[in-house]
């Protein structure tokens, strides 16, 4: 039996209700990122740019903002492993005593007491509140977790996804058309949004015929154009300079990064001057 038009006067309340109630949910920890996207709120956002830019880090350190300001995060991690992921967190939660390379390198017993302290603050702050889960999950696994998390913790929580390119799908003809499999999981992600009202954060590639560029177009990201006609915001960092200028940007430790609003569905786009510290995992908002 088909189902009868259901016209708008029947949903009016409730459309209405969340259209004049379209504010944030939270804010980021990065202030001028914040400002870029207008807070946290139940939208797919694309962050994307070439290697050496810091899109792992920049995801994740928003994610663990997030949760040491009380909501709950699910951070899908399929390229890099949880350890090293928590390292860079306590990297972080140090504020400069510690770095990537001693934290992992031949000086670890020399910070052990420094780690211990990071140790503990991650266990209080950020730990209670964020999962990272390594397994592969498809949008449908995802979507079903999402769900399990607000019932238990009675908080709609904010999801991560480190990358796009990497989610698997559920249909096995599609592996063999990548295009088509990106397609599919960048669906499944903006079904999320939708059906559970998160907020979805999630890394993408680019073409290599894009790297180097200062700010790419949106026919850069990886795969697929459903990435960008899915997505509400996306975000392009870029390691600052041209030619042997940004070579040596992106030597350095400390690297200047400008992340870039490429699209954004509900108001402006624009920019944001960060610095990019590979050494202690963390971007900071560049000085004027």
């Amino acid at each position: 039996m088909t189902a009868g038009v259901e016209f708008e006067s029947a949903v009016l309340d409730e459309h209405l209700r969340k259209a004049l109630s379209d504010r944030p949910i939270a804010h980021l920890c990065l202030n001028g990122v914040d400002v870029l996207l207008g807070g946290v709120r139940p939208r797919l956002v694309i962050i994307c740019g070439e290697p050496g830019a810091g899109k792992t880090t920049l995801a994740h350190q928003l994610a663990d903002g997030l949760a040491q300001d009380g909501r709950p995060v699910l951070f899908y991690s399929f390229e890099i492993a949880a350890p090293p992921l928590v390292g860079k967190s306590l990297v972080r939660l140090s504020e400069g005593t510690l770095d990537v390379a001693s934290l992992a390198g031949n000086d670890a017993i020399k910070c052990a007491d420094q780690a211990q302290r990071a140790a503990e603050r991650y266990r209080n702050e950020i730990a209670p509140r964020i999962a990272i889960i390594e397994r592969p999950s498809d949008p449908v696994e995802i979507g079903a977790l999402v769900g399990i998390c607000e019932r238990e913790t009675g908080i709609k929580p904010a999801v991560f996804v480190d990358y796009v390119q990497l989610l698997p799908t559920q249909a096995d003809q599609m592996a063999a058309d990548e295009r088509l499999a990106i397609k599919a999981s960048v669906a499944g992600l903006r079904r999320i949004v939708n059906s559970h009202e998160v907020p979805v954060f999630a890394i993408s590639s680019i073409n290599r015929t894009s790297y180097g560029k200062a700010v790419a177009g949106l026919d850069s990201l990886g795969g697929s154009s459903a990435v960008e006609y899915a997505s509400d915001q996306i975000v392009y960092l870029a390691v600052d300079g041209k030619g042997d200028e940004r070579r040596e940007n992106l030597a350095k430790p400390q690297r200047p990064v400008t992340a870039t609003l490429l699209k954004n569905r509900y108001g402006a786009t624009g920019s944001v001057r960060l610095v990019f510290d590979a050494e202690h995992a963390c971007f900071r908002e560049a000085e004027r």
